[in-house]
């Protein structure tokens, strides 16, 4: 009997299982046998990749069936004829995996913990209707250069960029109302990092996330502005917080950035082969040289001007580190000169000799100065009482209400005095003789 109704039993449970059917892109799965099919995790595949329903009419990529190197993310998905928008890249959906590139839609709000993390990541670009990400959702990504928050961002989770040991670059938006700890830790090769509002609410903000050593702030990016490489244009200007992003378009100006140091030289400070250049200071884009371009900074101490609006015999000061925009220099292949380069040129007066628009050259030439004659103070040529005048003056006042030139000092002592009067009026007596 006991066996019987062991069989009857058995027999049930396949009719029962056979009423309800599976299908064959799901995986119904629940906690308990006891919840309902309302509360049911819902799981399904479309075009390699894996879809969880989180509402009524929302899903979120949890990751793709086979491994791959590049992804576009659909803003809808429909499954059994009911049409998800995606809103979310689940918790763990990258995990230690090969993507290197993926395009988001707008419609993702939420980025997951760890989605990316320790993932192969060469670019990554968030959209704007991005609002919070989890908890080291973009870390362990040594591939990554530089990543830039858009406005839309309102959370940002614990320890989100951790260990990105080659991320230069980051921007963080003035919106963000509460980020996490040690969102920075572990980003040993970080440069700069723009934020949108001021230095005061930073501050209040990121209070358990401190900046790496080696980084630079920069405030107040509220307008930040983002240029393509491709369409740069000589003499636009840029400020402090906007983004030179590559846009892998081989016309115009790509490859390769150099920016004008302090100290008059230039560094090349990033290959432009993907992703994007963080400004720190006020800019101008001044040059090309083949798939070179370069960056004039704000900095206080360099001297520059746009050869473009100079002429034939003007003269250029050697303190002057010339910008020379799309002019090549005689001697040099970039659009800078540097001080030492005027050394070379030779002693003199530094001047414009020559600039031709076709070729795009320009040569500077150095022209020796004029020394005034000895006792020649006011520079016209003679040596005549209005001289003497001048000098008197000046002695009389000890030097206080004018100047004269060198050329008052007659014995060539290095000081104008008594005795330089003494000579001139012999000068001059001489030649009334």
């Amino acid at each position: 009997m006991e066996f019987k109704r062991f069989l009857a039993s058995a027999a049930a449970m396949v009719i029962a299982v056979s009423a309800v059917g599976v299908c064959p892109v799901v995986a119904a799965e629940t906690e308990t046998g006891t919840e309902s099919s309302e509360s049911a995790e819902v799981n399904f595949t479309a075009d390699n990749m894996i879809f969880k329903v989180i509402g009524e009419s929302e899903a979120a990529l949890m990751g793709t069936e086979k491994s791959v190197t590049e992804l576009e993310i659909p803003s809808t998905v429909v499954y059994e004829d009911v049409e998800y928008t995606v809103t979310e890249i689940g918790e763990k959906a990258f995990y230690r995996k090969g993507i290197r590139k993926i395009t988001i839609p707008s419609t993702v709000k939420v980025i997951g913990d760890l989605a990316f993390y320790y993932s192969s990541l060469e670019k990554l670009e968030l959209p704007e209707g991005v609002e919070e990400l989890g908890d080291a959702s973009i870390s362990y990504c040594s591939n990554l250069r530089s990543v830039f928050l858009p406005e839309s961002v309102k959370i940002i989770g614990e320890r989100l960029f951790v260990s990105n040991y080659y991320m230069e670059y980051a921007s963080i938006p003035a919106g963000v109302e509460s980020m996490g700890e040690e969102i920075f830790y572990g980003c040993r090769s970080i440069k700069t990092i723009s934020y949108g509002s001021t230095e005061e609410k930073w501050a209040e903000l990121a209070a358990d996330s401190p900046i790496p050593e080696n980084a630079k702030m920069v405030y107040n990016c509220d307008n930040q502005q983002i240029y393509n490489t491709s369409e740069l244009e000589l003499g636009q200007k840029m400020k402090a917080g906007d983004i030179i992003h590559y846009d892998d378009k081989k016309s115009g100006y790509c490859g390769v950035m150099n920016i004008l140091k302090a100290n008059g030289d230039y560094d090349m400070v990033t290959f432009m082969i993907s992703g994007n250049y963080l400004l720190d200071l006020d800019s101008e884009f001044v040059g090309t040289y083949g798939s070179i371009g370069y960056l004039a900074p704000a900095h206080e101490n360099i001297k520059y001007v746009d050869l473009r609006t100079l002429e034939i015999g003007d003269v250029i000061d050697r303190d002057t580190y010339l910008l020379c925009y799309d002019y090549e220099t005689s001697g040099i292949l970039t659009p800078i000169f540097v001080p030492e380069y005027y050394d070379k040129v030779g002693e003199g007066t530094i001047k414009l000799k020559s600039i031709n628009p076709e070729t795009k050259e320009a040569e500077l030439e150095a022209v020796a100065e004029e020394k005034s004659a000895a006792g020649d103070a006011n520079g016209d040529g003679e040596i005549t009482i209005a001289d003497a005048v001048i000098l008197q003056k000046y002695l009389l006042s000890a030097g206080a209400e004018s100047e004269v030139p060198a050329a008052a000092d007659i014995d060539a002592d290095g000081v104008i005095d008594v005795y330089d009067m003494i000579q001139m009026r012999k000068l001059i007596i001489s030649d009334l003789k």
